[in-house]
């Protein structure tokens, strides 16, 4: 990966760079030329004009043996240009190299021909034809030339050597080339520590991703970055450890799968094994009298009650956990389940001539199956009936949305008490029979309908449950 990004990235930076020269030096060149054109242009300009007025004043001067050569390199003897003066006759006067006639009209290109028809026809032109006259390339500036009456008496030319232009132009091009060959370095060394600098946690990513894909679960990448690369390092890691916990999530089925049906298959064992007895010693004839029979039926009975129990609360609990299962939901007073509830366990606890505490006052409204609440408060109030001792008292306080039901009997120890919604769990201690299966119900109840249930005990104490209900 780091090599195909260290390419990539050379590759984008070069021809970026490249690009960008290539724009920005041709650009400059074309502006070098230009001014350096329209500078050499200006000082011809001047330049001619100023011939044109200095030796104006003597059209005697416009003859070829006027003085005219003698008078230019006078004025003009240490420049570089050359300097032409024509006549009206289209014939050269005067160089001011000092080479007179020289060179006549006809001699000219036909190009060179008509910059001096255009000048004597009064205007002044730029021109580069008469390079084939002059030593390399040149650029003239050709000016009409008056007389004292204002007539026009002939043409001023003046030529330059346009090689140092060249020159200069070529010097930066050697001078752009070797910036961008510079920038094209500076491309390659930036392109290696960028992309070291992506690649690096990418290839942790990738080792990560991969480590991921076999199984191993535990691996976290250390990428710390405050963009887009340590966003993506962040939202693998929270991948990670969604992953764990789902895994972690999916043994912890695996095993209250394997408990549960362990569990139901010990639970089962039992009555069966008491109902076979129960049927053998019948069958062959072991009890004879018929109180011993009577005992046997009593046990089979027993037993397959059990087992119905067993059976129900198993189907209950299935049918609750099952997210198919729907409750319709309606409004009603709280107060009706919680009375109902009452009045049943009320019944029930005359057996242990319990002592009933209850005050309720201000009761909510609540969107619920009222059939659902009733069997919730009566499996928590048969709880608390069941581990209440004998002359006891059960207080059932309710304001609100709120109910406490609370028992003085045996307790929990806080060690059972993260476990006590367990399906098939039961206090071993305290010695009560029962399926196990009535508070894992009672918090399915509780959950279809928002109801949070909180649990204190203290042992030989005291055990409150606290039902917190949605209101209207």
């Amino acid at each position: 990966m780091k090599s195909k990004i260290s390419k990539k990235l050379i590759l984008y930076f070069g021809s970026t760079l490249l690009v960008f020269t290539v724009i920005i030096g041709g650009i400059f060149l074309l502006v070098f030329r230009n001014y350096v054109l329209s500078d050499n242009e200006e000082k011809l300009k001047d330049k001619a004009l100023t011939i044109a007025t200095t030796i104006s004043e003597s059209s005697d001067q416009l003859r070829p043996t006027g003085g005219m050569g003698m008078l230019l390199r006078t004025l003009y003897g240490n420049g570089n240009e050359d300097v032409w003066v024509i006549n009206s006759d289209y014939s050269i006067v005067t160089r001011r190299m000092g080479q007179q006639n020289s060179i006549t009209f006809n001699q000219l290109p036909e190009s060179a021909q008509q910059v001096v028809e255009n000048v004597l026809g009064g205007e002044t032109q730029l021109s580069e034809d008469f390079s084939s006259f002059l030593d390399g390339s040149s650029m003239t500036v050709a000016t009409p030339l008056f007389d004292t009456s204002g007539k026009i008496a002939g043409a001023v030319l003046v030529h330059t050597q346009i090689t140092g232009l060249n020159a200069g132009y070529q010097a930066a091009v050697w001078i752009m080339g070797l910036s961008l060959l510079f920038a094209l370095a500076i491309a390659v060394v930036m392109g290696t520590f960028l992309s070291l600098s992506f690649s690096r946690p990418l290839n942790q990513m990738a080792s990560m991703a991969t480590e991921l894909s076999e199984g191993n679960l535990t691996v976290r990448n250390r990428i710390e970055q405050e963009d887009e690369v340590g966003q993506l390092a962040n939202n693998l890691n929270s991948l990670a450890i969604k992953l764990q916990q789902s895994d972690l999530q999916r043994e912890q089925l695996n095993q209250i799968r394997k408990d549960f049906m362990a569990t139901v298959s010990h639970e089962l064992k039992t009555p069966l094994t008491v109902l076979q007895g129960s049927l053998e010693a019948l069958m062959e004839k072991v009890a004879h009298r018929p109180d011993q029979i009577e005992r046997y039926y009593q046990q089979m009975h027993d037993e397959t009650l059990a087992l119905s129990r067993l059976t129900d609360d198993l189907l209950e609990l299935t049918r609750l956990s099952s997210s198919d299962f729907s409750i319709e939901k309606t409004a009603i007073a709280l107060a009706g389940p919680l009375h109902s509830a009452l009045e049943a366990a009320k019944i029930k606890g005359k057996s242990k001539n319990i002592t009933w505490n209850v005050s309720l006052s201000d009761l909510s409204q609540i969107d619920a199956d009222e059939g659902r609440i009733r069997q919730l408060l009566l499996i928590l109030l048969d709880n608390a009936i069941k581990f209440s001792n004998p002359e006891s008292a059960i207080d059932v306080s309710a304001k609100g949305n709120v109910v406490c039901i609370c028992d003085h009997g045996h307790g929990i120890h806080p060690d059972d008490l993260p476990y006590i919604f367990d399906r098939f769990y039961r206090n071993k201690d305290a010695g009560f029979a029962g399926t196990g299966l009535g508070l894992a119900i009672a918090e399915q109840i509780a959950k279809r309908h928002d109801v949070n249930i909180e649990v204190t005990s203290q042992p030989h104490v005291q055990t409150c449950f606290t039902l917190t209900f949605t209101s209207n």
